[in-house]
């Protein structure tokens, strides 16, 4: 609806006075726009052949250990349970100096019952300590992938056996050698392997011990503790990218 005000704001446009500035006006807006126009259309030229092809990238990883003091593990930790004792062991991670360029991969733990009462496992009356490990943690205190399937979060043992724990940090970090991406350039081929964060928290493991002690060859020898060693490796990883030809 045309009111009164619109008629009169186009009379003051087009009064004899005024219809050469409005002209004026209306002619260097036109100018300014066309130039403008001329200016970017090279730029979106540019930009439409830098992204008009997707490509095949293969993005190459270098990975490594945490290792500050050169004993080939992130942490060493050993420590005596007594019989039927439950603790808590934390790790933290914020504390690692970390290569520049390289993020948290996975983090592998081994754990490793350590029995010296010099008495042969193939005794018959021979029971090894039964060890339960659990991880503590999540994603409030140690951003990872916890509901990976590669994932080990619980372990037992009763048989003397290296106890494994795995947890994925960085998300889709498959293959320590490499993986294969489509991307228009190397630049957004690596963008998914740039997120920092991931991996740097508390990670805490609960063991429970429950000791066996021997009573074989007529004399009961009495094992109250167990002591256990943790190894934990802290991988990590950078990227280099490839074409694909």
């Amino acid at each position: 609806m045309v009111t009164d005000s619109d008629i009169d704001m186009e009379h003051l446009l087009f009064t004899k006075d005024s219809l050469i500035p409005t002209i004026a006006a209306i002619a260097l807006t036109m100018i300014l726009l066309s130039v403008t126009t001329i200016d970017f259309l090279p730029e979106l030229n540019d930009t439409q052949v830098f992204t008009s092809e997707t490509r095949e990238w293969n993005v190459q990883f270098d990975t490594s250990t945490v290792d500050d003091d050169d004993d080939g593990h992130t942490f060493s930790h050993t420590e005596i349970w007594a019989d039927d004792e439950t603790k808590v062991v934390d790790f933290d991670f914020r504390e690692l100096v970390i290569p520049e360029g390289k993020r948290i991969g996975y983090i592998s733990v081994s754990i490793y019952p350590e029995e010296d009462t010099g008495i042969s496992l193939n005794d018959p009356d021979w029971g090894c300590d039964s060890i339960g490990v659990s991880v503590m943690s999540d994603n409030s205190t140690l951003p990872a992938q916890w509901q990976d399937d590669r994932n080990i979060l619980l372990g037992n043992d009763a048989d003397c056996e290296v106890i494994p724990i795995f947890l994925q940090a960085y998300p889709f970090f498959y293959d320590d050698n490499s993986a294969n991406m489509t991307a228009k350039n190397d630049y957004q081929a690596m963008i998914p392997w740039t997120e920092d964060g991931w991996g740097l928290g508390v990670f805490s493991l609960q063991i429970d011990i429950d000791v066996q002690s021997y009573g074989g060859q007529g004399v009961g020898i009495v094992d109250d503790d167990e002591e256990i060693t943790i190894t934990v490796d802290v991988v990590t990883f950078s990227g280099e990218v490839v074409e694909v030809e």
